[in-house]
């Protein structure tokens, strides 16, 4: 059974097209300002280890690979900041965030 290739494995540029670069940019843009809005809010972290974590969340690296924290309170101690590996996170709870309608128009005209 073959299965199908991603863009990054196949030498084929056909999947590189400018139609799906703009989506994907347009995609990624849309991410990462819905991703900024959380930024000093509260959430709550899950781990592997089954730990409750709370903390404010303070952003993300560009990769998603690490989430960046302050105020994290563990079982163990409370850290001013820290640097949590999403491998290492289950769960993250963030609470809902209302978007004011003329943000929300401003992006769609952009």
């Amino acid at each position: 059974m073959e299965t199908a290739k991603s863009c990054q494995e196949s030498p084929d540029l056909s999947c590189y097209t400018e139609e799906k670069q703009d989506a994907r940019a347009f995609l990624r843009e849309r991410f990462l300002r819905c991703i900024s809005g959380f930024v000093g809010t509260p959430c709550e972290l899950t781990t592997l280890e089954n730990s409750q974590l709370k903390a404010e969340y303070n952003g993300m690296d560009i990769d998603g690979q690490d989430i960046f924290l302050k105020n994290l309170v563990t079982p163990m101690c409370n850290l001013k900041f820290a640097l949590v590996r999403t491998t290492d996170v289950i769960n993250m709870h963030l609470p809902c965030v209302k978007i004011n309608l003329s943000e929300s128009e401003e992006l769609n005209e952009n």
